[in-house]
């Protein structure tokens, strides 16, 4: 049994044990995330590259010739996140949410522009920088995968 969830084990799957019936369903799956420690995740990163590096080495492969990294962020579960909810410091990142304690604040899409030529504040017409749109911002964490490239070593 691995994080709760019995495992079913008939001889037709390779991998040891039938997935359909032994995995959690995604309510299940993104409950326990939301509810597991940031410290247990980061010891399970670890200890997987850990076990990982010692295989490649037990294989002669040679690690981190080429190297790519992937992110993405993923909006977290709390108030503030929605338009419609009155929070008075939506976007103050010193406060941390209570919804999500590992969440940080970040920008989903922004809009670079460049000026050309400095702008002459208009007479008229003019319009408060405060309510100029330049982003959407939101209390996210962000998830990464690493991909490297190996070469075979020689002993």
């Amino acid at each position: 049994m691995a994080f709760g969830f019995p495992l079913v084990l008939p001889s037709k799957y390779a991998c040891g044990f039938d997935p359909i019936a032994s995995l959690p369903t995604q309510r299940h799956l993104t409950q326990m995330l939301r509810d597991i420690s940031n410290l247990s995740l980061q010891f399970i990163l670890d200890q997987s590259i850990a076990l990982l590096l010692a295989e490649f080495s037990a294989l002669g492969l040679l690690v981190g010739d080429c190297i790519s990294l992937d992110t993405k962020h993923i909006i977290a579960w709390v108030k503030e996140n929605n338009p419609k909810a009155y929070i008075r410091e939506r976007f103050n990142k010193y406060k941390q949410r209570t919804g999500d304690p590992d969440c940080k604040l970040g920008c989903k899409r922004r809009h670079n522009r460049q000026v050309l030529e400095p702008s002459i504040t208009p007479a008229n017409y003019s319009v408060p920088a405060n309510t100029i749109a330049v982003g959407e911002y939101y209390w996210d964490t962000v998830q990464g995968s690493l991909l490297l490239k190996f070469q075979s070593g020689v002993s």
